[in-house]
C-alpha cells in the first residue's frame, strides 16, 4: 500500500455484504500509533445489518497474525462483535 511505512497490503472488502461508507474524520489512533495503519484506510469502512463474514485460505503449517482495527466513522450506536 503506497501510504503505508511497513509495506503491508490492504485489501478493501468488496461491499457485496453492505453499503461502503467513508469519512473525513481525523481519526486519531488510541493505542499503538506506531503500528497504525494509513488514514486511507481507516476512513473507509463497509456498514452492514447482517454478519459479514472473513474467509481465508492458507497452509495449515504456517502461523498467521491477524489484527483488527476499529474505528467509529459514523455515530455510535449499540453493536455486537463476534470474532
Amino acid at each position: 500500500y503506497p501510504d503505508d511505512k511497513f509495506d503491508r497490503i490492504w485489501s478493501p472488502d468488496s461491499a457485496k455484504n453492505g453499503t461502503r461508507i467513508s469519512t473525513n474524520m481525523a481519526l486519531k489512533p488510541q493505542l499503538y500509533p506506531r503500528f497504525y495503519p494509513p488514514f486511507t484506510v481507516m476512513r473507509t469502512a463497509v456498514n452492514s445489518s447482517s454478519p459479514i463474514p472473513i474467509t481465508f485460505s492458507g497452509k495449515p503449517d504456517d502461523s498467521y497474525h491477524w489484527v483488527f482495527y476499529f474505528a467509529e466513522v459514523l455515530p455510535p450506536t449499540a453493536r455486537a462483535i463476534g470474532i
